[in-house]
């Protein structure tokens, strides 16, 4: 995907930081003029480049922005370039009570006068179709828990640990079976950006309703345990250790992005969507790293299973992929009833 360009006045510099990072948040890579700008620079080719290259502009509409003179000349290039390329370019987004530009006023814009999360939504619908699937269709395409399992046992026979995780990440909602819970929001993301998260773990899985969800960070360890040594597997355990307690300490910072990335405002906290302040729980984060069959487990590995489980105070659990199968076998057995 191309780049997204935010325009907007400096008076909105603030509203402007937050937007670019929860697009980012989202996968979307957005820029302005704080990224694009260096020292000697031309401001003018500078930004203009910027516009013209970008797959989409995003322009914040406020009476600032309305009377800002720079802004103005954003929106003509991008009008300009949108008109030639004859492609959908510029994204309105209303952030106040003003008139909106007549070079804009007939297109579709994302209200962020309504609440700045539903604002959102409504912009990275417009920017990534996928951005908005429902987690209950993704869960039910998942029918066939029955070839699910028929092909996991092949796989983890195989004892490839890369087919393993392109089979996993094909299909990375087969972690819900053993993770999640049938609640309002049940749902499983990959490469979540947070903190050192695309090092440490693979899979954000969540579970929630009513203001309570739950998070489990699963890393996938190898099919064999005994394919790795014991420090290399206690260090994985310390990665994913690690991203659960940067969760938990920097929770506002980890509620806000979880809520975009799983598209569900519930998540995050008061300050965020505007919710009561009763209602500011502190969600469950936790981790699983799964590891090896059931039939190689011997003593060292249990030995190693429940230190790493005291150590980390209950956070951190190592789990068989023969958990994962039975969580299957259990799916097919109750869709058999």
């Amino acid at each position: 995907m191309q780049s997204v360009f935010v325009s907007y006045s400096h008076q909105d510099s603030a509203f402007a930081d937050r937007l670019v990072r929860d697009l980012r948040y989202s996968e979307i890579p957005a820029v302005y003029d704080k990224w694009l700008l260096k020292v000697g620079d031309s401001i003018i080719d500078r930004i203009a480049d910027a516009v013209v290259e970008a797959s989409s502009v995003v322009a914040i509409v406020s009476g600032s922005s309305v009377a800002s003179q720079w802004v103005r000349k954003e929106l003509s290039l991008a009008m300009t370039s949108e008109v030639n390329a004859r492609t959908v370019k510029v994204l309105p987004a209303v952030i106040d009570n003003c008139t909106v530009p007549p070079s804009i006023s007939d297109k579709f814009f994302a209200d962020f006068r309504e609440g700045y999360f539903y604002g959102l939504l409504k912009l990275l619908e417009a920017l990534d179709s996928r951005a908005r699937v429902e987690p209950w269709e993704r869960f039910r395409r998942l029918n066939d828990s029955k070839t699910l399992q028929a092909e996991l046992e092949r796989v983890l026979l195989s004892g490839d640990l890369l087919e393993l995780r392109g089979w996993v990440r094909s299909r990375p909602q087969v972690l819900l079976f053993l993770l999640g819970r049938l609640w309002a929001l049940s749902e499983v993301i990959d490469d979540f950006a947070f903190g050192q998260a695309r090092e440490d773990i693979e899979y954000l899985v969540a579970s929630g309703q009513s203001y309570h969800f739950e998070f489990q960070a699963v890393r996938l360890g190898p099919v064999h345990w005994r394919a790795t040594s014991i420090p290399e597997m206690e260090a994985m355990a310390e990665a994913t250790h690690r991203f659960v307690l940067n969760c938990r300490e920097n929770y506002d910072e980890f509620a806000r992005a979880a809520s975009i990335r799983f598209a569900q405002d519930q998540i995050g906290p008061p300050s965020f969507v505007g919710y009561p302040e009763h209602f500011a729980r502190r969600h469950e984060v936790r981790g699983t790293l799964l590891v090896g069959r059931r039939d190689q487990y011997d003593g060292e590995y249990q030995r190693l299973r429940q230190e790493i489980y005291e150590r980390t105070n209950g956070l951190i659990e190592l789990a068989s992929y023969d958990r994962l199968l039975d969580a299957l076998t259990a799916r097919h057995n109750r869709g058999m009833q």
